[in-house]
């Protein structure tokens, strides 16, 4: 059975509160800047904007959202280039990103903080793009490396969990280029580099499996029949490197606590989603909840080989299927039999709470 945990609805759409002071967010000049900080992933731009103060968020977020953008898709279909459309619909997603938080902010100024992850690093016009989006709207990206970027991930699983010891926490952080499973011991990192996120499973299936083109953003894949399952889940297993020691004795460890999150075609939060609804849960359950690996076969086994007009009746979204067989492949592999979700506008938490992005 999903067990869940109950999560508040704040600000502006569902954000997690783990680690927020219960201060309410008034616009007072002792609290002066707004920090906006933007998540320009693979698979979406995130943006998230309040008051900051001694690197903790005070009270509600004035701004969060996002908005999904298929970059690792339109990467592998023109020629490891980001194209020139996804350059501009990026351009018009920043520009009203900039005034929502501006008008959020009201008379407060506002300091932006980007940071760009997985398909900027391997785009061959990744670095040029961002120069651009600079030029054009005056916000700075950071190109984060996999390391830096599993840290800023281990900081949002610790605001949303501040409650556990940090110690004990293992974020699992996965998007839409790669995924990193980050701990902390004392004052140093061990990260964990996936080489895959579920925009290249999307491209494997359509086009490695298949020998078809690489699937639109707004193409599902569907139905996925039970070979073509079981061919993706053996090509990503064989596409990850070995699991370090460490990792593995952390996750053995019954001390430790899997912590994921995400937002909108999140694996775990579409996954999410779809074992609230099989549990006959409330679908605000799905906000912050366990997930076993029989909750996710569960979804697989309802909707595998089903076309789309079945997820749209039951109000599932069709990347559901897709983000099962990819996050049961990697609880498989990685021997992890349960993993605590919360609802998350990307990263957006922990760059909020990392000063070397507010410098």
């Amino acid at each position: 059975m999903v067990s869940c945990l109950i999560i508040l609805l704040v600000g502006m759409g569902f954000v997690p509160t783990g680690g927020f002071s219960a201060e309410k967010a008034l616009p007072t000049h002792r609290q002066g800047i707004v920090h906006a900080a933007i998540d320009f992933g693979s698979g979406a731009v995130k943006i998230q904007a309040a008051f900051v103060e001694g690197g903790r968020v005070i009270g509600r977020p004035l701004l969060a959202k996002y908005v999904s953008l298929s970059l690792t898709e339109d990467v592998a279909a023109h020629g490891g280039r980001i194209s020139e459309e996804m350059q501009r619909r990026a351009v018009e997603i920043l520009q009203g990103f900039k005034d929502e938080a501006k008008e959020a902010a009201g008379a407060h100024e506002v300091q932006f903080s980007g940071i760009a992850t997985a398909v900027f690093r391997k785009a061959e016009n990744g670095g040029a793009a961002l120069d651009n989006f600079e030029r054009l709207l005056g916000i700075r990206f950071q190109t984060l490396t996999q390391e830096e970027e599993g840290k800023v991930g281990f900081l949002t699983a610790q605001t949303l969990y501040p409650e556990v010891v940090e110690g004990r926490i293992l974020a699992w952080d996965s998007g839409n280029g790669s995924f990193q499973m980050t701990a902390k011991d004392g004052s140093s990192y061990q990260v964990f580099q996936g080489p895959l996120g579920h925009g290249n499973v999307r491209v494997m299936l359509s086009r490695d499996i298949r020998g078809g083109e690489v699937l639109r953003s707004g193409e599902s894949g569907n139905p996925v029949s039970v070979d073509e399952r079981r061919e993706l889940a053996e090509r990503l297993v064989q596409s990850l490197p070995p699991l370090p020691v460490w990792l593995q004795d952390k996750i053995a460890s019954k001390e430790t606590m899997i912590v994921t999150f995400g937002d909108g075609e999140s694996i775990f939060a579409l996954v999410a989603k779809a074992a609230a609804l099989l549990a006959e849960s409330d679908e605000s359950v799905a906000q912050s909840m366990l997930i076993t690996q029989e909750d996710v076969q569960r979804v697989i086994d309802l909707y595998i080989g089903r076309n789309d007009d079945l997820f749209d009746s039951e109000g599932v979204h069709r990347k559901t299927l897709l983000s099962a067989v990819h996050l049961m492949t990697l609880m498989k592999h990685c021997k992890i039999s349960v993993i605590h979700y919360s609802q998350s506008i990307g990263s957006t938490l922990g760059m909020l709470r990392a000063p070397s992005l507010w410098n």
